[in-house]
């Protein structure tokens, strides 16, 4: 559309605080939309995890969001949560990227790292997957790491 705005948006800490009422997100995304504005989130959270944000109301639909660290974007055409389109050609284009340089599969290499080194260990969560992966530090490892950052 000529004239229009995109306005991209992170989620925790930007329009989700906690403690804070996100009753007033309904109504600034409405006014958004109806001047023209297109809304996308950009968060490292799942879209699982969005998708249940927006089903309890507590968050707006988009008009897309990238999610998972930009591994996956998603359109909603309707602005409504459950008519999700995947763009399966950025995911296409990402893993074979991803094979290109060597690196298929980041779960299996981040286990490898975590056996190597002591402290740290990998957390498979439910919403990793071929393009992301959690890494968690030990509690024993993140307390050195904070002693040492104090110094």
């Amino acid at each position: 559309r000529s004239g229009s705005w995109l306005i991209v948006c992170d989620l925790d800490g930007t329009l989700l605080l906690p403690g804070r009422d996100d009753g007033g997100l309904g109504a600034l995304t409405e006014q958004l939309q109806a001047n023209g504005c297109s809304l996308v989130y950009n968060t490292a959270r799942s879209l699982s995890s969005v998708t249940k944000l927006m089903k309890t109301g507590r968050l707006p639909c988009p008009d897309a969001c990238a999610c998972e660290l930009g591994t996956k974007i998603v359109y909603f055409p309707r602005r409504e949560w459950s008519a999700a389109v995947d763009d399966t050609e950025w995911e296409a284009n990402l893993l074979k990227a991803m094979d290109a340089s060597g690196h298929p599969d980041p779960t299996a290499e981040l286990a490898a790292f975590a056996f190597a080194e002591d402290g740290v260990a990998v957390e498979v969560e439910d919403d990793d997957s071929r393009t992301k992966a959690s890494l968690v530090l030990r509690a024993e490892t993140a307390e050195l790491c904070l002693a040492a950052s104090r110094r």
